[in-house]
């Protein structure tokens, strides 16, 4: 009985050491503490309202998951309330979003013990001086982490959930000290994980439509246009390609909340009416695009365009656009409009020397 009450205090006392030494640990073991699937995952400052060691952001964020019906293309966005306006914000989070949730669905720890008061003590876990990281789905709270301090070699982060203190990559909770903006996608037309199958551009004065296909020529994969509005053609493509390279580098210039962004008292002014050009785009995982252009406006002495985009189920804050990205879509869409239909060059052959031979 003595023995095995030794063995249990050694191992209890290895445990111990092993969470909260100060030392620097080598080679933890990983361990799987659960698998979720979470659609949502929020981020609560102190109750206190003090600021949470560490840096983290000190305000409520929400991280939001969207299902797809095609594997691996679920939309992710981030809202958090805008201290201006006392309105919800929102934008697509772009890949730091979808690291963030695969991590936490999948949670490794390196260590854990009961939680004790002394230990959370040590550890600075509290319920009104803690950040908490809820995890939802649909609504139903699945996981509650009280946030704890960094190990001393900063490469672990202690929590608590389910009366007992863990230890986990630090990197994984360092993305909570990110500014907002830095989780936003920029990108409008984003075409990692797909490409675009129909363009769709609407004027107050003109409505010009085309089809996508990719195609494979001498084994070089290539994309072939057609316009379906007004007379149905095939579009040179050297015009397309302009055109899908033109909206694929188009992105978010300037948010309203950065330093220089004006805020979001004068970008909700700027769209409130009804827009000038909408942008529609359908990608080939479904996921359609849809971009409202509002009239031009200057900030800074920069020419800009307002924009709200719609991501499926996501419709976001307004944005800015510069004004010579735009013109170069409405001039690209201009040149598709006015085209001819395209005929595709005979194969070439070798020009034919008509002068004669002087050896002759």
């Amino acid at each position: 009985m003595k023995k095995t009450f030794a063995i249990i205090a050694g191992f209890a006392l290895l445990l111990i050491i092993f969470l909260f030494t100060e030392k620097k640990q080598e080679n933890l073991k990983e361990e799987i503490l659960w698998k979720i699937n979470p659609t949502k995952i929020s981020l609560f400052p102190p109750k206190n309202g003090k600021e949470f060691e560490g840096n983290f952001i000190n305000e409520r964020i929400d991280f939001v998951r969207y299902a797809n019906l095609l594997k691996d293309t679920a939309l992710f966005s981030i809202s958090s309330i805008d201290k201006e306006t006392g309105r919800n914000i929102v934008f697509e989070c772009g890949y730091h979003c979808k690291n963030l949730f695969t991590e936490v669905s999948v949670l490794k720890i390196l260590s854990a013990v009961f939680s004790e008061e002394s230990y959370r003590k040590n550890l600075n876990i509290d319920a009104d001086s803690s950040s908490i990281i809820a995890l939802y789905d649909n609504g139903r709270i699945l996981k509650e982490l009280l946030i704890g301090k960094e190990s001393s070699d900063k490469a672990r982060r202690f929590f608590e959930t389910d009366g007992k203190i863990y230890s986990a990559h630090s990197y994984i909770f360092n993305r909570f000290k990110d500014y907002p903006q830095n989780f936003r996608e920029r990108q409008i037309f984003s075409t990692v994980n797909s490409k675009m199958k129909n363009m769709e551009f609407v004027s107050e004065n003109k409505t010009v439509k085309i089809q996508v296909a990719q195609i494979t020529e001498n084994s070089i994969e290539k994309n072939s246009y057609v316009r379906t509005s007004q007379k149905k053609i095939i579009i040179e493509p050297l015009l397309g390609d302009s055109l899908e390279a033109s909206l694929k580098s188009l992105k978010i210039e300037l948010y309203p909340d950065d330093k220089n962004g004006e805020g979001f008292s004068v970008a909700n002014e700027l769209t409130k009416s009804k827009e000038n050009f909408k942008l529609k785009i359908i990608l080939t995982n479904n996921i359609q695009v849809t971009l409202r252009i509002f009239p031009m406006t200057n900030i800074k002495d920069v020419k800009l365009r307002p924009i709200v985009r719609q991501l499926q189920d996501i419709t976001e804050s307004p944005a800015y656009i510069k004004e010579e990205d735009f013109k170069k879509i409405e001039e690209d869409f201009e040149k598709i409009f006015t085209a001819e239909s395209y005929k595709k060059p005979n194969a070439k052959t070798e020009p034919t020397n008509t002068k004669p031979d002087p050896k002759k």
